[in-house]
């Protein structure tokens, strides 16, 4: 009979949930922070902003709170037993019973947080999965799975291997069993018989024995790897899709706050119709993402990361244009000295710390972007209406603006 198992918060595990905690409470107070002291009353930004950045926020505060009362719990989390288990929650225990308990399967594995799906039957309702926390376990859920097909033989475990992992066993072990039994049955008929023709007869049922367990075992991983292997290629194309769209949305908003593309205003004109459109084709693919990832629970899953995680991606796309081409124009630009440019208005200035502590609107031919003032303006700022002397390179693609003088 298996041996009663407790299950203890590791030391590396509970650093990990520490840190994790803090580093993502310290980023969300900094961008609540920069966004509603500084960034947005400079700019006028309206609720979207708001709401947009309060949905983040709000996610990445509450996963550091979870993140810090989990590492700061007791260290005993999961106890197994000959009739069941317990786990300890974030605010109490459950219970399972494996009489109860159809399903034990690893559902999500990131960032050093590792979960556990637990699916049990409940009497004239329907079966209730619930999503446990194994993360930095000592032993790990590995051990955890294996234990459950001890106890529970019947209870179906998915080792996270994109099918159930107990059926494959089986299969193998059957077909080992079939090969030793035929083998055992070969030596019992060829005992005492040691002429040649005897003896090339075992040599042949042997060889089809072992052919016949090959080809089995072929089978099998021919099965496994049909279902989880990914498809490098298109893997591959994502991140480098990925790379792109976040470098670009980075040199946005650093490269870009010096830069007037050109056609600026068409393409902001634009913006709420891209997003539009965006936005559905951004749904369908985070709902079947979400869907086999299955992270978290169905409050955090559903109301706020997939949300958030359509309209950030959306975001992140339509900005990603305007990086790179700030950081073509600003590098195959012609140099020039005096180029006169329009205020359109000034941002209010501001003493907090923050990557600009005040920008202007200007405009050029026709297009107008906010610029920042940080190190480009020579003596005090303009106002509203001025023309201003700015200096940088100049492309197709638009004005990069090194520096600023009043005329």
């Amino acid at each position: 009979m298996p041996t009663p198992t407790t299950y203890l918060l590791s030391r590396g595990g509970k650093i990990n949930y520490l840190l994790s905690g803090l580093v993502l409470g310290l980023v969300g107070l900094l961008l609540l922070s920069v966004i509603f002291i500084e960034r947005a009353p400079s700019q006028n930004d309206g609720w979207p902003v708001y709401v947009f950045v309060g949905l983040v926020s709000a996610l990445w505060l509450g996963y550091s709170a979870y993140c810090l009362v989990r590492g700061l719990k007791s260290r005993a989390r999961v106890v197994v037993d000959v009739e069941g288990f317990s786990y300890e929650g974030l605010f109490r225990t459950y219970r399972f019973r494996w009489a109860a308990v159809t399903s034990v399967r690893w559902v999500y594995d990131r960032a050093s947080f590792g979960w556990v799906e637990v699916t049990t039957n409940r009497p004239g309702k329907r079966p209730r999965r619930v999503i446990l926390d194994f993360s930095g376990l000592e032993p790990n859920r590995m051990a955890f799975l294996r234990q459950v097909r001890a106890f529970a033989p019947r209870v179906e475990v998915d080792f996270g291997l994109g099918r159930s992992f107990g059926a494959m066993d089986s299969r193998i072990a059957e077909a080992f069993a079939k090969a030793r039994s035929e083998m055992d049955a070969v030596f019992q008929e060829t005992q005492g018989k040691l002429d040649d023709a005897a003896d090339a007869r075992m040599k042949a049922r042997l060889q089809a024995i072992s052919t016949t367990l090959d080809k089995e075992l072929a089978d099998c991983i021919a099965e496994f790897r049909a279902g989880h292997t990914p498809r490098m290629r298109w893997v591959i194309s994502a991140l480098v899709v990925v790379f792109f769209v976040l470098t670009g949305s980075s040199l946005e908003s650093t490269v870009g706050s010096g830069f007037i593309l050109s056609g600026s205003n068409e393409y902001r004109a634009a913006l709420p119709w891209l997003f539009g459109i965006l936005i559905p084709i951004f749904a369908v693919g985070w709902f079947f993402l979400f869907k086999r990832a299955n992270p978290g629970t169905w409050f955090v899953r559903w109301l706020i990361a997939f949300p958030v995680s359509v309209a950030f991606s959306a975001a992140m796309v339509l900005m990603s244009p305007l990086g790179w081409a700030a950081l073509l124009g600003r590098t195959m630009g012609t140099p020039v000295d005096r180029v006169d440019v329009s205020v359109v208005s000034i941002g209010a200035p501001s003493s907090t710390s923050g990557r600009c502590h005040q920008d202007a609107l200007l405009a050029f031919r026709n297009s107008s972007a906010r610029i920042c003032l940080d190190g480009r303006l020579s003596g005090p700022p303009p106002r509203a209406g001025d023309e201003v002397m700015v200096s940088g390179r100049i492309s197709r693609l638009g004005l990069y603006i090194d520096r600023i003088d009043r005329q």
